[in-house]
């Protein structure tokens, strides 16, 4: 009884990146540009992400849809950590 509750609480999770007929909805990986090393992530407005680099400050805009995106901010030349959105 316990493994079929377990089992049945995985099996939602798992298939939520999927839409019926084995289409994604979701991308299962966000390309990022070489050299990022991204530390603060934050979510939104909308389906997008803003990832800060460690290495430059650079900020990086994806498409949680497609994973599409690329570089939203230049940055200042130091880290960019802990991001908010509003």
């Amino acid at each position: 009884m316990l493994l079929a509750l377990l089992v049945g609480l995985v099996v939602p999770v798992g298939g939520a990146a999927h839409a019926g007929h084995g289409h994604k909805v979701f991308p299962e990986r966000i390309p990022l540009p070489d050299g990022f090393q991204p530390e603060g992530i934050a979510i939104g407005p909308g389906p997008f992400a803003y990832l800060g680099s460690r290495v430059d400050g650079r900020i990086y805009r994806a498409d949680l849809r497609t994973g599409k995106g690329g570089v939203f901010s230049p940055g200042p030349g130091t880290t960019s950590l802990g991001l908010k959105t509003a």
